[in-house]
């Protein structure tokens, strides 16, 4: 069964994945999604491991009725279960993206949508009680402005590097004089024929 995803642009230059049915609430996923889209990959995981270890809450920003407040953020909370996997659908992303060919370094979360699924009936006596599922696809792309930036710091870095490594061959230049010199003087010592010693008549 082929997967179809709801991005229509571009598909040269970007990896995508898609995860369906999985068993999280519609609200945190939105919320979730709304964070991360347009960060990059790496600040992305690392910012959803903030989440899971209680560290760094998510905005709500729309489904926020009764949600507490945080100081710095306003309404936000900390959906460890949702964070969960939506690292492992990055996760999912970037060995797609290496598998391409991609620079995984510079991957930049371009588009991510969240979908409602259909709910899943609990096999329990009693009333029926529904658990939601939700389908998120994720879309990244390499950044050209961060390639940029890090093409002109690998030129900084070697501009930098070059009069060290220059002044260091001077330095071992400079040490390797007088010894050759040495040599050189021992040699030519070495090389003198001895003056014979004239007798004197008497």
């Amino acid at each position: 069964m082929t997967m179809k995803y709801a991005f229509q642009g571009e598909k040269e230059g970007t990896a995508r994945a898609i995860t369906r049915g999985i068993r999280v609430s519609f609200k945190e996923s939105y919320e979730v999604a709304n964070a991360i889209r347009g960060k990059k990959l790496s600040s992305a995981r690392k910012f959803l491991s903030e989440v899971v270890e209680a560290k760094t809450p998510v905005p709500y920003k729309k489904f926020n009725h009764g949600v507490p407040h945080r100081p710095g953020i306003g309404p936000g909370r900390y959906p460890r279960n949702t964070s969960q996997k939506f690292i492992k659908l990055l996760n999912e992303v970037e060995a797609n993206a290496e598998a391409r060919g991609l620079n995984s370094e510079l991957l930049k979360i371009s588009h991510i949508a969240v979908q409602n699924a259909r709910p899943i009936r609990g096999n329990f006596k009693g009333s029926p009680q529904y658990s939601p599922t939700v389908h998120v696809e994720i879309i990244v792309k390499e950044n050209e402005e961060l390639a940029v930036k890090t093409d002109k710091q690998e030129k900084k870095v070697k501009e930098e590097k070059k009069p060290k490594a220059e002044a260091k061959k001077e330095e071992k230049k400079e040490e390797k004089k007088p010894e050759a010199e040495v040599k050189k003087a021992e040699k030519k010592e070495e090389k003198k024929p001895e003056t014979p010693t004239k007798e004197v008549k008497s």
